[in-house]
């Protein structure tokens, strides 16, 4: 494997957990004052990602999140997330679960090579 091989696979891995927790979080999305299901949430920010994409080889979670999943490019306005009464900007949430999913990961390898 190629120096940098494995971050850009690990990026990928990440980009594409954090796009299955948006669609099958059950929580709202609110962009531009206007309600989305997770899977509609989804949709859009694949577009965002996807042009994203086109233009930069090599894309980070945090890059995922902050140009594709945490504002509207036209109106700047942040997206939000209500999951129940609690309400958080996506840029919040999408980095909890984040460091939750690479804290989750770095464990399981710790536990895999203690084998």
């Amino acid at each position: 494997m190629a120096i940098g091989e494995s971050t850009r696979i690990d990026s990928e891995k990440e980009i594409e957990h954090l796009f299955q927790f948006i669609e099958h979080s059950g929580c709202t999305f609110i962009r531009n004052n206007d309600s989305y299901s997770g899977v509609r949430a989804r949709e859009h920010i694949q577009k965002k990602f996807n042009y994203i994409s086109k233009r930069k080889k090599q894309i980070s979670a945090e890059q995922f999140i902050k140009y594709a999943a945490s504002q509207s490019s036209l109106s700047k306005k942040p997206y939000m997330v209500q999951c129940g009464t609690e309400m958080i900007t996506s840029e919040s949430w999408l980095v909890g679960e984040l460091e939750q999913y690479r804290q989750l990961s770095k464990n399981h390898l710790s536990t895999q090579s203690a084998q």
